[in-house]
């Protein structure tokens, strides 16, 4: 008799529940399709069990429940954006259905903390790392008749009365033996189901990563030695998902680009498809090649993915720098990548005439305010740059994950809501001050670090807020041509002025400061807070609906700080310009608009 095996890996999808008829886009469940199609292949597999459903999406708890019949295994692949759900649909499949074999897998299970197991009793098995062959081992276990899980290598047995780690599964040695789940059929149901989802695949071209950075799993968690699949079976993939209309490909390798001469093929694939289906209509990339630019073909794979796309639907090319103190790059194990030589990839950029985003991650150990306030004098110095700032996501599997590493570094980390699965009528972030009203089964969580031996909590909140400072009042560019005046005039670095600026709003009493503090008083509650580039754009907008007061305060701020610095020739002119200002001054720009040129001001005399 057929075993019922069901495939669990919930999408993160937009903001709405209640069922498919309200979600507008999904990701199609690749790990799912991976594991399956290769343990499939096995005839005996092929044989004993039926793959009776895939749950993909986020519907409510009970009509995800309802759909089950009679499941003998149900598999999760787990994530940030599902693992709590998905935990509590294992919970309630193993209180109907005691015999019903419960396996977790994917990177957000974190495999080194027995606690975590013991508080979910209902988890049978948590496969570790690469998943493909010891899937394929549990189900031709549980054929038996008296199954005995711990002969199988590379799994975590989570037994009523301790927790058995079997020895470590050594790596798949050939990945082509794995089949496509896009060429072999396996979403076709999803996507004939759900013809109205604009569905985004996620692919993959080679599989590790050469580097061990602390905030990541993917080196140490995926193995280091880079693996890649077959360049042929890759481009049939692009011209499937391209044939099947799909809105997004994201290219999740996580040094792509790392190959130079295939990667740049694949691309050139890809733009080929796209110019001549119209699909994918988007390809980011999550993860560029870390090493040296002129030993990698990044910078010719973000021209040809920018001459192929419209401007709106072209991702900023992002480099990963984290930080550029050195000593905050030697705690997190990346001062020795060639990546960190951003003069080097700036020269690369500008060549191919790309503007691209610089990441950092707040707060690093070693980071402090003062350092990070000192990061973004380069971006606001060069146009063809912005900052992208991240939380530090404490990845359950990372060395930041670690009991040792944290005590090291002082580390506190709080375990905050992730998302909101609310109605997309709650734009106002207000929401976030009222998460009781919105618990339930679909809240996600994620640990953040809140503090470091250098940096204070206090501290962290005032980098993130110095970050909205820069996102409403320059990147909009409504006083990027005051500050610059002022920065020009009196010598001093563009970030000085903002400093000056934040210490103003913290002290005063006007609509900056209201603003200002309701966002402040939400970072480090909730993962969304951290969104500035978001948050910014309901500021922005109350802003201008109260431009007179929004101007007012700005008056205050110049004369306050700057009335003695400033000659009076000076001075005079900062406050025309800001006479001079209106509603239709409070406009986003392009990262590569250069606004102000040094010729265009006017500095007036020598203070």
């Amino acid at each position: 008799m057929s075993k019922n095996l069901y495939m669990c890996q919930i999408t993160p999808a937009d903001e709405t529940i209640g069922g498919m008829s309200k979600c507008e886009w999904a990701f199609l469940p690749y790990t799912a399709g991976v594991l399956w199609e290769y343990a499939h292949c096995n005839e005996l597999i092929k044989d004993r069990y039926v793959l009776k459903d895939t749950i993909v999406f986020r519907d409510p708890l009970d009509d995800v429940l309802d759909k089950l019949d009679q499941p003998d295994v149900v598999a999760f692949c787990c994530y940030v954006w599902n693992t709590s759900f998905q935990c509590i649909i294992a919970e309630k499949i193993k209180e109907k259905y005691p015999n019903c074999l419960i396996v977790v897998g994917g990177p957000h299970i974190p495999v080194k903390q027995d606690e975590w197991f013991k508080a979910r009793p209902y988890i049978d098995i948590a496969a570790v790392n690469e998943g493909e062959e010891i899937f394929e081992n549990i189900l031709l276990e549980g054929i038996n008749d008296n199954p005995d899980y711990s002969k199988i290598n590379g799994i975590i047995l989570n037994g009523t009365n301790d927790i058995l780690r079997t020895p470590k599964h050594p790596r798949m040695k050939d990945l082509d033996v794995i089949p496509s789940p896009y060429l072999t059929g396996f979403f076709e149901k999803i996507m004939n189901d759900y013809p109205d989802v604009k569905f985004h695949a996620t692919w993959e071209s080679n599989r590790g990563c050469p580097f061990k950075c602390s905030f990541c799993d993917w080196g140490g968690l995926t193995y280091q030695k880079v693996k890649i699949f077959d360049i042929n079976r890759c481009k049939d993939e692009i011209t499937y998902i391209a044939d099947k209309k799909m809105f997004a490909m994201w290219i999740s390798d996580a040094n792509f680009g790392i190959f130079k001469k295939r990667d740049v093929e694949l691309v050139q694939h890809l733009v080929d498809t796209y110019n001549k289906e119209g699909y994918p209509e988007f390809f980011p990339t999550l993860g560029y090649a870390k090493t040296p630019p002129k030993r990698n073909g990044v910078a010719e794979i973000q021209r040809l993915i920018r001459e192929a796309l419209p401007d709106n639907k072209t991702p900023s090319p992002r480099v990963a720098i984290q930080s550029f103190d050195h000593d905050t790059l030697t705690n997190i194990r990346r001062d020795n990548l060639s990546i960190t030589d951003l003069d080097l990839i700036v020269d690369s950029q500008k060549q191919n005439d790309v503007p691209f985003e610089v990441e950092l991650i707040i707060p690093l150990p070693g980071m402090t305010y003062n350092s990070f306030v000192a990061d973004w004098e380069y971006f606001l110095q060069n146009d063809s740059s912005d900052g992208m700032i991240y939380p530090a996501m404490v990845l359950p599997n990372s060395e930041f994950g670690s009991v040792e590493y944290q005590s090291k570094y002082k580390i506190k980390v709080r375990n905050m809501p992730y998302n909101y699965f609310v109605s997309k009528d709650f734009s106002d972030r207000r929401i976030y001050t009222s998460l009781d009203k919105f618990k339930n089964e679909h809240l996600e969580y994620a640990d953040i670090i809140v503090e470091t031996f250098s940096m204070s909590e206090s501290n962290v909140i005032k980098c993130w807020m110095f970050y909205w400072v820069i996102e409403c009042f320059w990147y909009h560019i409504v006083l990027k041509d005051i500050v610059s005046y002022i920065s020009k005039c009196l010598n001093i670095p563009l970030v000085e002025v903002f400093k000056k600026m934040q210490t103003y709003i913290l002290n005063s009493y006007g609509i900056i400061n209201e603003r200002y503090s309701e966002l402040e008083s939400l970072v480090n509650k909730s993962y969304f807070a951290y969104d500035m580039k978001s948050q910014k754009f309901q500021d922005i907008k109350f802003f201008q609906e109260h431009h007179e007061f929004f101007f007012h305060d700005v008056t205050t701020f110049i004369s306050d700080a700057y009335k003695n610095d400033l000659n009076d020739e000076q001075f005079t002119e900062t406050i025309e310009m800001i006479k001079r200002k209106d509603d239709s001054d409070f406009y986003y720009r392009d990262v590569t608009q250069n606004i102000i040129d040094g010729g265009e001001i006017e500095l007036g005399g020598a203070p």
